[in-house]
C-alpha cells in the first residue's frame, strides 16, 4: 500500500536508533468473474535520540470484475494518515485508481489506468499550519502484465 518508510535494517547506517512496529491485515473474497479485498496498515517508528515517533496508518478498499471474456474492470481506494509527533506535522493523503483490463491472450494484459492522489497536510513541522503544501496528483497509464 504505502512503501515510503524507514528501512529498519539500515537504521545503523544513518547513525540513528530506530524501533518500530508495523501491523497489516489483508482480507479478499473472489469467484471466477470478480474479487473484492480490503487491506489496514499501521506503521510507527521511534526515534529514541530525538524523541520523534512517526505514526502511518492507513487502508484500501479495491474490486475486480470481469464483464466480457477479454475485458475487466477494476478499481481501488487508499487513505493514509501521517503524524509526526515531536515536531508536529500531520497529514492525510487520499488516492483512487480506475481501470479497464484486456486480456491479449493467456499469459498478456493490457490495462488503462486514471490514478488520482489529493495530498492534505493539515500542520507541517513545529505545527505550523499548512496553506500551500496541499495539492493533488493525476495520471494516465498503459500497463502491461506477462505471466508464466
Amino acid at each position: 500500500m504505502f512503501t515510503d518508510q524507514y528501512s529498519l535494517d539500515d537504521s545503523a547506517d544513518y547513525g540513528v536508533n530506530l524501533s518500530g512496529r508495523l501491523f497489516q491485515a489483508l482480507i479478499s473474497y473472489g469467484q471466477d468473474n470478480y474479487r473484492l479485498g480490503g487491506n489496514y496498515i499501521s506503521n510507527r517508528s521511534n526515534e529514541s535520540s530525538t524523541s520523534i515517533v512517526t505514526k502511518d496508518t492507513g487502508y484500501s478498499l479495491w474490486g475486480w470484475t470481469q464483464f466480457m471474456p477479454e475485458y475487466g474492470f477494476f478499481g481501488r481506494y487508499e487513505f493514509k494518515d501521517h503524524t509526526v509527533t515531536g515536531n508536529g506535522a500531520k497529514g492525510t493523503t487520499d488516492r483512487f485508481l480506475l481501470g479497464l483490463e484486456y486480456l491479449a491472450m493467456q499469459n498478456l494484459r493490457f490495462s488503462l489506468v486514471y490514478d488520482r492522489s489529493k495530498f492534505k497536510n493539515s500542520q507541517t513541522a513545529n505545527a505550523v499550519p499548512a496553506t500551500t503544501d496541499n495539492g493533488s496528483s493525476t495520471r494516465f497509464g498503459l500497463f502491461s502484465e506477462f505471466s508464466f
